[in-house]
Formats: structure tokens, C-alpha cells, sequence
């Protein structure tokens, strides 16, 4: 059965998929990475808001934001660092003590997919993140010739991360033109990031 996701019927649907999914109580910690312009502000802004959000209305992350939810009583600290050069180089230090990572890339930018996958793979080499789920979002998908999921998954190559170190998730998302867009396409990352905590 397929549920239609509105404002009327989101939140009760969220609870029903949440449900003792983070089963631990001690607080969760989120790192959200990714280049300039990949779209982590609009994604983070709609799940923690759990509403829609017009992309046009948030301005991109300078530095850093601190977001902290509360799911099932459990606390959720997501950490967002800015993508720009001078900002990428301290992305080091943000590392320690990571619950997941989900790092998202511009699916539609030819011109940056390569240095986000070389990005990725050069945070995947990191000790401090081994064993650290990460949650990869090709994001833009509503952009024509954005590449899908799979094909960033392919551009990673992720056939040469041991299985024993990264378990890896790709996901697609878009950017919302309307609510209902909103909630289909960043529900199942949040469901998705909700599963990871809890592994």
C-alpha cells in the first residue's frame, strides 16, 4: 500500500516509521558534509523542521551549524561544515566521535562531482571514521542529466571499500518544488539516517 505524504498525515507517519528504531539513550552525533552549493542546508533545514522549506529562503553555511533534534526522547546533535575551500580544511577536525556521516553531493554539477567523490574517498581513508556509517545523497535529482545514484555510487567505486570498515548508503534526493515533493523525497533519508544511528 502506498500512503500519499502531506502536511495533514507527516507527522504521524514519521512517528509509525520511527518507532523504537534508535533503541540506546545516549545522544546521537551527526557530521553533514559536503562542496559549496551541494544543497546540506535545504536537506537539514526540512528534516529538522519537518515541514517544507523554499530553498531560496536559506543562505549557505559560512562555518558551521549546530542542529539538535529530539526523536522518541532521543537526542540527535547534527553538525553541518560549510563546503567552501577555506572551510574544507578543517573538516579534520570534526571527525572524532561520529555516529554517522552523511556527506551530500550536487548530482547535477559535472564540474564538482569529481572533486566530492575525491573528497569522500579522502575522509573514507580516515581512522577516526572507520567503522562509521556514511550516508551518501546524490542530491538534485529533479535537475535534468543529474546522475543517479548508482552512478555516483560507480564514481566512488565503491567496490573498493571494505565492507568491514564503511557500510555505505546512496540515496537520491531533489530539491522540493512543493510540500509533497518535501516529504517523499527526505523522508526515506531520514528514515534511512534514523536506521544508521541505530546499527
Amino acid at each position: 500500500m502506498r500512503l500519499l505524504v502531506d502536511n495533514n498525515n507527516i507527522d504521524k507517519i514519521r512517528q509509525l516509521i520511527y518507532q523504537n528504531i534508535i533503541e540506546d539513550s545516549r545522544e546521537k552525533r551527526v557530521l553533514v558534509l559536503g562542496l559549496e552549493g551541494a544543497g546540506k542546508t535545504t536537506i537539514l533545514s526540512q528534516i529538522s523542521s519537518g515541514s517544507f522549506i523554499n530553498s531560496k529562503d536559506l543562505k549557505p553555511t559560512e562555518g558551521f551549524n549546530v542542529t539538535t533534534m529530539e526523536i522518541n526522547g532521543i537526542s540527535i546533535n547534527i553538525w553541518e561544515i560549510g563546503g567552501r575551500d577555506n572551510v574544507r580544511t578543517y573538516w579534520p577536525t570534526f571527525l572524532q566521535d561520529t555516529d554517522v556521516l552523511v556527506f551530500v553531493v550536487d548530482a547535477s554539477n559535472d564540474s564538482n562531482i569529481s572533486l566530492a567523490i575525491k573528497e569522500i574517498r579522502w575522509l573514507l581513508a580516515d581512522d577516526r571514521l572507520a567503522n562509521v556509517p556514511v550516508l551518501l545523497i546524490a542530491n538534485k535529482q529533479d535537475v535534468p542529466n543529474a546522475l543517479t545514484p548508482d552512478q555516483i555510487a560507480d564514481a566512488l567505486d565503491l567496490g573498493s571499500v571494505l565492507p568491514s570498515k564503511h557500510k555505505i548508503k546512496v540515496l537520491g534526493a531533489q530539491t522540493p518544488s512543493k510540500a509533497t515533493d518535501r516529504h517523499q523525497s527526505i523522508l526515506e533519508v531520514e528514515k534511512t539516517l534514523l536506521l544508521m544511528l541505530n546499527a
